[in-house]
Parts: structure tokens; C-alpha cells; sequence
């Protein structure tokens, strides 16, 4: 009757949230269920889904032990997580100003970082899915996927090791992350030009589990390559 996350291991947001719960298993003091939900498949429309979440968005979570609360998005859940079990090193709160850097970048990712997803890593995706349709042009995926990388290098890199200046990870390290380290990951291309994007991958790469959450990315990853893509 603890915490339940529902989403996928491919989905990026997801990602970012089975991460901290990894790092923070030992601190809730119990096992948290991961269900599966395939939105391509259509189960965030299924009414299964939609009677707990009216938003019909994954990845969410759910408590029925705690007034049977029920959250989606993936940014509100990092944040409600995070500020119930005052996970202060993920979400600053040793001043105002702090934690409003962190809810700065999450406020922006969906209009900035979250290109990567929509512009890059989907038409990937969709052509392992789907290999008979068309070829995918990469050299085009590569120039967007480095436009971004440098607007976020300049945005949120140029004042310290971490997002937004931090001299450590905070849950907008997390967001961002699952974004960016997909791309080289998927080999769309080998590494971004930005040398402090590259540092900043190499110094996430090192956290706790993280090759653990990533295990399915570097399935299809491995698909990718079977396929010839």
C-alpha cells in the first residue's frame, strides 16, 4: 500500500523519477511498486489509467495509504517527492533563491531541453519501431541536438559543475540529464561539441544507478544496431 509509480522506462520524465527513488530507496524505508504504462499503446487513455489520473500523463504516482493521493507530471512529482521526505540535497531549501534556480529550469524544459525528446529522439524511436518507413536523417538530428546543448550549456552551465550553478546535482540535473545523454547514447552521434555539456554527462554518468535506470535505453540501443539504423 506504499508509493506506486506508474510510466515507462523509456519515457525520460520517468526516467528521471525512478532514478531519485533508486538513490532514495533506503530513506522512504520501503519498496516503492513500478507499474507499466505504455502510452503508444493507448494506456493512458484506458479509463484504468484515467480513473486514478484525469490528465491522462505518465509517469504519476500514487499513495493509498497516504489519503489516496494521486500526482502526475513528472517535474510536480520530482518536487512533491522530494519536499514530503525533505530530500534537501536534490531540492535546495537553505534559501529562497535556490530552490527557485531549480524550479526556473523545470519550468523551462518542456519549451528548451525537451526538443532533444521531440525533435531527435522520437523519429529514432519510431524507426526501430517501425523499419520499413523512412530513412531518418541524422545529420539533421545532430544539428538541432547541438543547438540545444549549447543554448542549455550557455543558459545553465556557465556558473558552476551542475544546472543552474549548483556545486551539486539537484532533481533539475535529473530532468535535463535523461534529455541530452540520450542522444550519444542512442549513437544519433558520438558527443556534443559543448565541452561542458559533456563534462557535466560525464559527472551525472556517475551517480548511483544510474546504469540501472538506463538498461532499457541501451536495449534499444542495441536494437538500433541489430536493425542497421
Amino acid at each position: 500500500m506504499g508509493l506506486r509509480l506508474y510510466g515507462h522506462w523509456v519515457s525520460q520524465p520517468a526516467r528521471s523519477v525512478l532514478w531519485l527513488l533508486h538513490m532514495k530507496d533506503k530513506a522512504i524505508g520501503r519498496d516503492f511498486d513500478f507499474h507499466k504504462v505504455e502510452p503508444m499503446k493507448g494506456d493512458t487513455r484506458k479509463s484504468s489509467f484515467t480513473d486514478l489520473f484525469p490528465t491522462a500523463r505518465s509517469p504519476a504516482i500514487h499513495e493509498p495509504d497516504n489519503n489516496d493521493f494521486k500526482l502526475a507530471e513528472g517535474s510536480a512529482i520530482l518536487q512533491y517527492l522530494c519536499e514530503k521526505n525533505n530530500w534537501e540535497d536534490w531540492y535546495p531549501s537553505s534559501d529562497l533563491q535556490s530552490r527557485a534556480r531549480v524550479n526556473e529550469y523545470l519550468s523551462s524544459h518542456h519549451t528548451t531541453s525537451r526538443r532533444c525528446t521531440l525533435k531527435v529522439f522520437h523519429p529514432v524511436m519510431m524507426s526501430i519501431m517501425k523499419p520499413e518507413g523512412p530513412a531518418v536523417d541524422y545529420a539533421a538530428l545532430e544539428a538541432v541536438s547541438q543547438k540545444e546543448a549549447n543554448r542549455f550549456s550557455s543558459t545553465w552551465l556557465q556558473n558552476g559543475p551542475f544546472v543552474g550553478g549548483f556545486e551539486a546535482p539537484t532533481i533539475a540535473d535529473l530532468f535535463a540529464y535523461t534529455e541530452f545523454a540520450q542522444i550519444p547514447q542512442m549513437d544519433i552521434f558520438e558527443k556534443y561539441d559543448d565541452d561542458r555539456v559533456e563534462e557535466w554527462l560525464a559527472r551525472m554518468r556517475e551517480l548511483p544507478h544510474h546504469d540501472d535506470v538506463h538498461r532499457s535505453l541501451f536495449k534499444l540501443t542495441a536494437l538500433k544496431r541489430k536493425l542497421g539504423k
